[in-house]
Protein backbone atom coordinates (compact mmCIF):
# COMPACT_ATOMS: atom_id res chain seq x y z
CA UNK A 1 0.00 0.00 0.00
CA UNK A 2 2.98 2.30 1.21
CA UNK A 3 4.38 1.58 -2.90
CA UNK A 4 1.07 2.53 -3.90
CA UNK A 5 0.85 5.89 -2.41
CA UNK A 6 4.52 6.69 -3.11
CA UNK A 7 3.96 6.52 -7.16
CA UNK A 8 1.10 8.26 -7.20
CA UNK A 9 2.29 11.38 -5.17
CA UNK A 10 5.18 10.97 -7.18
CA UNK A 11 2.68 11.27 -10.46
CA UNK A 12 0.93 14.34 -8.24
CA UNK A 13 4.74 16.04 -8.10
CA UNK A 14 5.57 15.47 -11.80
CA UNK A 15 2.08 17.14 -13.44
CA UNK A 16 2.36 19.71 -11.12
CA UNK A 17 5.59 20.79 -11.11
CA UNK A 18 6.79 20.91 -14.65
CA UNK A 19 4.67 22.11 -17.88
CA UNK A 20 2.92 19.04 -18.63
CA UNK A 21 2.48 20.74 -21.88
CA UNK A 22 4.76 22.50 -23.71
CA UNK A 23 5.54 24.63 -26.75
CA UNK A 24 6.84 23.23 -29.72
CA UNK A 25 10.77 24.65 -30.75
CA UNK A 26 11.59 24.92 -34.55
CA UNK A 27 15.31 24.25 -33.04
CA UNK A 28 17.58 22.07 -35.16
CA UNK A 29 18.25 20.54 -31.75
CA UNK A 30 14.98 19.90 -31.15
CA UNK A 31 13.56 16.63 -32.88
CA UNK A 32 10.18 16.17 -33.94
CA UNK A 33 8.42 12.62 -33.02
CA UNK A 34 5.52 11.09 -33.68
CA UNK A 35 4.31 8.07 -31.45
CA UNK A 36 1.28 6.02 -32.13
CA UNK A 37 -0.73 3.04 -31.21
CA UNK A 38 -3.60 0.99 -31.94
CA UNK A 39 -5.92 -1.55 -30.43
CA UNK A 40 -9.06 -3.30 -32.53
CA UNK A 41 -10.96 -0.24 -31.44
CA UNK A 42 -8.95 2.98 -30.37
CA UNK A 43 -6.58 4.52 -31.61
CA UNK A 44 -4.08 7.53 -30.63
CA UNK A 45 -0.95 9.59 -31.44
CA UNK A 46 1.51 11.56 -29.67
CA UNK A 47 3.84 14.61 -31.05
CA UNK A 48 6.64 15.17 -29.10
CA UNK A 49 9.71 16.66 -29.74
CA UNK A 50 13.20 15.69 -27.77
CA UNK A 51 16.68 16.29 -27.48
CA UNK A 52 19.76 15.40 -25.78
CA UNK A 53 18.69 16.02 -22.58
CA UNK A 54 15.07 16.06 -22.36
CA UNK A 55 11.73 15.22 -24.40
CA UNK A 56 8.16 17.06 -24.12
CA UNK A 57 4.92 16.87 -25.34
CA UNK A 58 3.78 19.08 -27.55
CA UNK A 59 -0.15 16.74 -28.04
CA UNK A 60 -2.30 14.01 -27.08
CA UNK A 61 -4.72 12.72 -30.26
CA UNK A 62 -7.09 9.88 -30.02
CA UNK A 63 -10.22 8.04 -31.76
CA UNK A 64 -12.49 5.45 -31.69
CA UNK A 65 -12.28 3.38 -34.40
CA UNK A 66 -15.33 3.18 -37.21
CA UNK A 67 -17.05 -0.10 -37.58
CA UNK A 68 -15.47 -0.39 -40.61
CA UNK A 69 -11.94 -0.13 -39.32
CA UNK A 70 -12.47 -2.75 -36.73
CA UNK A 71 -12.34 -4.82 -39.24
CA UNK A 72 -8.84 -3.88 -39.86
CA UNK A 73 -5.61 -6.30 -39.63
CA UNK A 74 -3.46 -5.36 -36.71
CA UNK A 75 -0.86 -4.48 -39.32
CA UNK A 76 -3.71 -2.07 -40.95
CA UNK A 77 -4.58 -0.74 -37.54
CA UNK A 78 -1.28 0.46 -36.25
CA UNK A 79 -0.91 1.83 -40.28
CA UNK A 80 -3.82 3.71 -39.61
CA UNK A 81 -2.71 5.40 -36.78
CA UNK A 82 0.31 6.53 -37.88
CA UNK A 83 -1.86 7.93 -41.18
CA UNK A 84 -3.72 9.74 -38.04
CA UNK A 85 -0.80 11.22 -36.13
CA UNK A 86 0.33 13.17 -39.45
CA UNK A 87 -2.94 13.80 -40.47
CA UNK A 88 -3.71 15.76 -37.01
CA UNK A 89 -0.17 17.11 -37.14
CA UNK A 90 0.59 17.79 -40.26
CA UNK A 91 0.84 21.33 -39.81
CA UNK A 92 3.22 21.20 -36.95
CA UNK A 93 5.71 18.81 -39.24
CA UNK A 94 5.20 20.47 -42.96
CA UNK A 95 8.55 20.12 -43.84
CA UNK A 96 10.69 19.20 -40.98
CA UNK A 97 12.07 15.57 -40.24
CA UNK A 98 9.93 13.70 -38.33
CA UNK A 99 10.55 10.53 -36.51
CA UNK A 100 7.59 7.72 -36.37
CA UNK A 101 7.90 5.46 -33.52
CA UNK A 102 5.56 2.58 -33.59
CA UNK A 103 5.41 -0.94 -31.42
CA UNK A 104 4.75 -2.66 -34.56
CA UNK A 105 7.70 -4.41 -36.27
CA UNK A 106 6.03 -5.20 -39.31
CA UNK A 107 5.43 -1.35 -40.23
CA UNK A 108 9.13 -1.38 -41.29
CA UNK A 109 8.61 -2.69 -44.53
CA UNK A 110 6.18 0.22 -45.09
CA UNK A 111 9.07 2.60 -46.20
CA UNK A 112 11.06 0.18 -48.61
CA UNK A 113 8.61 -2.80 -49.93
CA UNK A 114 6.05 -2.30 -52.49
CA UNK A 115 2.59 -3.47 -51.07
CA UNK A 116 0.25 -5.71 -52.07
CA UNK A 117 -2.78 -5.01 -49.68
CA UNK A 118 -4.44 -2.62 -51.45
CA UNK A 119 -5.79 -0.69 -47.66
CA UNK A 120 -2.00 -0.45 -47.02
CA UNK A 121 -0.40 1.01 -50.29
CA UNK A 122 -3.17 3.63 -50.16
CA UNK A 123 -1.61 4.68 -46.78
CA UNK A 124 1.40 4.70 -48.00
CA UNK A 125 0.50 7.15 -50.24
CA UNK A 126 -1.44 9.46 -47.74
CA UNK A 127 2.08 9.31 -46.27
CA UNK A 128 4.63 10.25 -49.08
CA UNK A 129 3.98 13.88 -48.61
Amino acid sequence: MEEHHAAFEGIKKALTTSPFLRYLLYDSKAQFVIQNDASTTTMGAILYQENSKDQWVITYNGRILTNTETCYSTTEHECLAIVYGFGMYRHYVYGQKVIVRTDHKPLDWLKDEKHRNLRLQHFAINLQD
